[in-house]
């Protein structure tokens, strides 16, 4: 069980928030629901908490550089003016994410990356089992990856895989009334953590 010190500061979080704004979420208010879930996350962060906010289509662009969460409203502005457009470098997005945010992980930290897809990935990097291996040499650096579904449509063993591989969790958004739950678990399951890079030996008895 975790420590029950209410006084205790939470760790300090290092997130980025990656954000799929290809033509496939234009389908089924899926961008709606992935700009409505993103607001929802900066208003669960603190001040001293670091976000990053990477917004792709087949280009990829940092929205929000990674910096203290002082400015909410303005990063929930940027978010709000996003639309569907383009292709979907599902892979050039995550590797945005970490490359933003790997320079500030400290032992303090807990350093993730938050996907918003549909999973559908057509440029760049596509195959399932080369985005997971890739991945998987996140979770190597110490970043691990959420996957976050939207859409009846949506790649679920894409998402699956890339959230396991990582080291990170995986959750459906089929409407906007599920978001609430799932990011307040989410950073509940962040904010108490309580040992990472856990080893566990087992010695057989004699």
């Amino acid at each position: 069980d975790p420590p029950r010190d209410r006084d205790a500061p939470r760790p300090r979080l290092n997130l980025a928030l990656v954000l799929d704004r290809s033509g496939s979420m234009d389908e089924e208010g899926k961008m709606a629901y992935a700009r409505e879930a993103a607001s929802m996350m900066v208003d669960l962060l603190e001040p001293d908490d670091r976000l990053a906010v990477i917004e792709y289509d087949d280009k990829v662009n940092v929205l929000w550089p990674s910096s203290h969460v002082d400015s909410p409203e303005l990063i929930k502005r940027r978010i709000a003016g996003l639309d569907p457009r383009g292709s979907t470098d599902l892979f050039g997005g995550l590797s945005q994410g970490v490359a933003e945010i790997l320079p500030h992980r400290d032992g303090a930290d807990i350093t993730r990356v938050v996907l918003l897809s549909d999973g559908l990935a057509n440029r760049g990097v596509t195959g399932v089992g080369e985005i997971v291996r890739r991945v998987r040499g996140f979770g190597n650096k110490g970043v691990s990856v959420t996957t976050m579904g939207l859409g009846l449509d949506y790649n679920e063993d894409l998402m699956e895989a890339v959230a396991g591989a990582a080291g990170g969790n995986y959750a459906f958004i089929e409407n906007p009334r599920t978001m609430a739950g799932i990011f307040a678990e989410e950073l509940h399951t962040l904010a108490t953590t309580v040992a990472r890079n856990v080893e566990v030996v087992y010695e057989p008895s004699r």
